[in-house]
C-alpha cells in the first residue's frame, strides 16, 4: 500500500490528523501515515488508504485506534534530565517555600503531566518529588497524567517496563528503590504509582481544564501544531496554572510568540514560564 505523493487520500488524511489531534503534518511526513497505519489497514481488510479513510469515516469506533497510531511518541524516563533538575533544586524548593510562608500544612504539591504518553515523564516527576521532599506524609502530592490516547493511558496506568525502557534514562539506584521485578519486566512501586491518576484528554476539544496547577509539564506536544492552534493549547494551560504556577516545555519550544501573558525564565539553559 503507498500514499500518492499529490493524491486525494494524503490530503484526507492531513486534514482529518489535524482536526482530531491538531497535529499538522508537512508532505515530508508522510511516511507516519504509511508507516503507522498499514497494518491497521491489513487488519481491517482495507486494500488502500482511501477504504480505510472511509471506515473512520463510518465506524466512530476505529478513530480511537487511529489517534493511537499516530499520537504514541518517543518518550524515556528522565528525558532531558536538565529540566528534572530544574525541578528538584528549584522549581519544588520555591513552590515548597511560598506554600509554607502561606501557611499551609500539609504542603500542596500539584503537577500536571500532560501528553503523558506511556507515562515515564510522570514517574519520572514522582520519583523526583520523593528524593527531594523529606517527609512525604507532611505533603499533599497530586499528580494529573493525561493523553489523547487510550492506549497508552492503559499503559502508563499500569506501570510495566521492560529491561530496555528502565535502561533508558533510569539509574540502577532509583530503579532498585522504585521498581520491582515482575518476569522478565520492571513494575513501577505503589508508593509512586499511587501519586499518580490517568486520564484521557484532548487539549483541543474545547473544554477548559480541570483544576489548577503548581507545575505543569508540556513538553514537545505542540511541535506538529499551527500557531492557532499552539494558542489554544497555552492559553488552556495558562487557565489552568496557579497564580505563581510553573509552565515546563521541550528545551527547544517557544511559548511567547504564540501566548506573549507567559514570562520566559531560564536556570542553567533550562527553560520555564510564568504568568
Amino acid at each position: 500500500m503507498n500514499l500518492s505523493p499529490d493524491g486525494q487520500e494524503w490530503v484526507q488524511w492531513r486534514n482529518w490528523i489535524r482536526r482530531e489531534t491538531g497535529i499538522s503534518l508537512e508532505e515530508h511526513k508522510k511516511y507516519l501515515i504509511e508507516t503507522r497505519l498499514s497494518d491497521l489497514a491489513q487488519e481491517l481488510d482495507c486494500p488502500t488508504f482511501g477504504a480505510l479513510y472511509a471506515r473512520v469515516l463510518n465506524k466512530p469506533e476505529i478513530v480511537q485506534k487511529v489517534i493511537d497510531r499516530i499520537t504514541t511518541g518517543e518518550t524515556s524516563f528522565f528525558r532531558d534530565s536538565r529540566l528534572f533538575e530544574l525541578l528538584k533544586y528549584k522549581l519544588l524548593p520555591d513552590l515548597i517555600d511560598a506554600r509554607r510562608r502561606s501557611g499551609y500544612d500539609p504542603v500542596p504539591l500539584r503537577v500536571w503531566s500532560v501528553a503523558c504518553s506511556t507515562g515515564q515523564e510522570v514517574y519520572s516527576i514522582a520519583m523526583t518529588i520523593l528524593e527531594t521532599i523529606e517527609d512525604p506524609e507532611r505533603y499533599q502530592i497530586r499528580l494529573q497524567a493525561t493523553d489523547i490516547s487510550d492506549q497508552a493511558i492503559s499503559r502508563a496506568s499500569r506501570g510495566v517496563y521492560s529491561e530496555l525502557d528502565v535502561s533508558r534514562g533510569l539509574t540502577d539506584a532509583l530503579r532498585n528503590k522504585y521498581f520491582t521485578a515482575q518476569g522478565p519486566d520492571y513494575k513501577v512501586s505503589d508508593q509512586v504509582r499511587s501519586l499518580v491518576s490517568f486520564r484521557r484528554e484532548n487539549l483541543l476539544d474545547g473544554q477548559p481544564a480541570l483544576g489548577s496547577w503548581d507545575i505543569i509539564f508540556c513538553r514537545n506536544v505542540v511541535i506538529y501544531f499551527e500557531d492557532s492552534e499552539r494558542k489554544v493549547v497555552f492559553d488552556k494551560l495558562g487557565s489552568a496554572l496557579a497564580p505563581d504556577g510553573v509552565l515546563v516545555v521541550g528545551s527547544s519550544e517557544s511559548v511567547t510568540d504564540c501566548s506573549p501573558q507567559f514570562k520566559m525564565n531560564r536556570l542553567h539553559q533550562a527553560p520555564f514560564y510564568t504568568l
